[in-house]
């Protein structure tokens, strides 16, 4: 199923605008960044324009223009009213979703108390116990980050859990440069990565156009050690950027192309040279009625849709997949409204398709458990996105045109007024072409009123009782088990000055 023409923002010269009014933000107003004098004047060596006092960073023409060219794999820096010298990319829909559950959510919401309340080491083995039911569900790690250890060694924590109970373990996000190398060696201690492997992390400034704090300190600590990652701007309309939702798209081009040109010019040669890649989308808005952030809303679709066709059709960057459908609701619990913000957002993700030279596109269906603005993390709310998210891997199959689906052998046998229920071809098809909801009820009022009147959440939270029933086995052997649980232990007394005793 490809999308003919698909969804656009802007024409060509719109595009090129855009592009233009970022390049003149980068050339004339510049970024600040708040790194070491010697980060900064190596970047000064490299030819920025750098104000030590102001630590005002600004960029030539031709600098910027190479960044472009490396994350696009063009093979000339120029960029035209067409875009980057590159062929025009498909735009395509995706043959193939798969899913993750959460991010590194610190707060579940109860639904049995109807309270959101701080994550426990008890709630990451309660969603791997989940997780593991919902086909096509990532189970590398918990997304949660426990708040019963103190946050100087919580990545540590969520690390062991993973690699403790996931075959093939990821590591989480880590709150900067004191616990990433133990988050890298409890890894090690699981055996799940070679000795030497380094947790790279993607880096976010403090918009607008300003790297500073963790930000700062996790780029020189990364480009020291020769890892390059990826710079990711959100920027808030009407606060970190002007409310007019254009120059938001302006404004996160020229913090990605900006910063990411500042991280490459820090690391030395072989591993100076950015991976070709999508832009980041990762978007917000404010309710300018009280002050609360959001992340659903035809704003946020917008703003996504913005970068996206920038990144794919100007740039012609590789197609956005990683994080390319999300549901994130902004309702505090599970709903009505989780389940109209979390299937218009999914929908209009999926509607803008993947910019993509290959036909067998796969995408990525994040956050599925989501609430409250992607604060917490619900074990019903997570089952009921998965339903949602099965709905639209059927409608991404898209149909058949062949001899079979076509059927005309089977239409001229059965005739006018004859039923096609009893056929072999329906037999042989009916589970390819039909798809079966889990939770929904389909049928007649009686029916429903005879099975309990059940809703979607009460069958939701019947699956999830059954689930935590459950016994969850660690993957690793003893020994491995003790080496994972030495190196936490050695990481609490190197960051706390003592053990905190908590385990999983």
């Amino acid at each position: 199923m490809q999308l003919h023409g698909g969804i656009r923002l802007f024409s060509q010269e719109e595009m090129f605008r855009i592009h233009r009014a970022m390049m003149d933000v980068l050339a004339d107003v510049g970024v600040e960044a708040d790194l070491s004098d010697a980060s900064l004047e190596r970047l000064a060596r490299a030819g920025l324009s750098v104000d030590l006092a102001t630590r005002r960073v600004r960029f030539p023409v031709d600098v910027i223009l190479e960044t472009v060219q490396q994350l696009s794999g063009a093979s000339t820096p120029e960029v035209t009213l067409e875009g980057t010298a590159k062929p025009p990319q498909p735009l395509r829909a995706p043959r193939h979703l798969h899913a993750s559950v959460g991010a590194y959510h610190g707060f579940v919401y109860d639904i049995g108390r109807r309270v959101m309340r701080p994550a426990t080491h008890r709630d990451m083995l309660n969603f791997l116990k989940v997780k593991r039911h919902l086909p096509d569900v990532d189970v590398s790690t918990a997304g949660i980050c426990p708040q019963d250890v103190p946050q100087r060694v919580a990545s540590v924590h969520a690390a062991a859990v993973a690699a403790k109970y996931c075959v093939c373990p990821s590591a989480p996000e880590v709150e900067g440069t004191h616990d990433l190398p133990w988050v890298e060696r409890v890894m090690e201690a699981a055996g799940a990565w070679e000795p030497g492997r380094h947790r790279v992390v993607p880096i976010y400034p403090v918009s607008p156009l300003r790297l500073a704090g963790r930000g700062a300190e996790m780029m020189e600590y990364q480009a020291a050690r020769g890892d390059l990652d990826f710079v990711i701007g959100m920027v808030i309309p009407g606060a970190s950027s002007p409310i007019t939702l254009v120059s938001q798209t302006v404004i996160v081009l020229a913090e990605e192309f900006g910063f990411n040109t500042i991280y490459r010019l820090l690391v030395d040669p072989p591993n100076n040279v950015l991976s070709p890649r999508y832009l980041g989308d990762d978007v917000c808005i404010m309710d300018m009625r009280h002050g609360a952030y959001a992340l659903s809303g035809p704003e946020v679709s917008l703003l996504r849709l913005a970068t996206h066709q920038m990144s794919g059709e100007f740039y012609k960057l590789l197609g956005r997949s990683g994080h390319g459908i999300r549901f994130f609701p902004d309702a505090q619990e599970p709903g009505i409204q989780a389940a109209m913000e979390g299937a218009l957002m999914a929908m209009s993700d999926l509607c803008q398709g993947v910019y993509s030279y290959d036909e067998d596109v796969t995408c990525n269906v994040a956050m599925l458990g989501s609430l409250g603005g992607n604060l917490s993390l619900c074990l019903e709310e997570a089952i009921i996105d998965h339903e949602m998210f099965r709905f639209l891997q059927r409608f991404v199959q898209g149909m058949r045109v062949d001899e079979e689906a076509l059927a005309v052998d089977v239409i001229g046998e059965i005739g006018p007024g004859g039923s096609f229920l009893a056929t072999d071809h329906t037999a042989r098809n009916v589970r390819r072409e039909m798809w079966f909801p889990r939770l929904w009820h389909r049928g007649a009022w009686d029916a429903w009123v005879a099975s309990g009147r059940r809703d979607a959440l009460e069958r939701a939270s019947e699956q999830v009782n059954t689930y935590l029933a459950e016994d969850l086995e660690p993957v690793l052997d003893e020994a491995r088990l003790r080496d994972v649980d030495r190196v936490v232990r050695d990481a609490e007394l190197a960051l706390l000055g003592t053990a905190t005793g908590v385990t999983a």
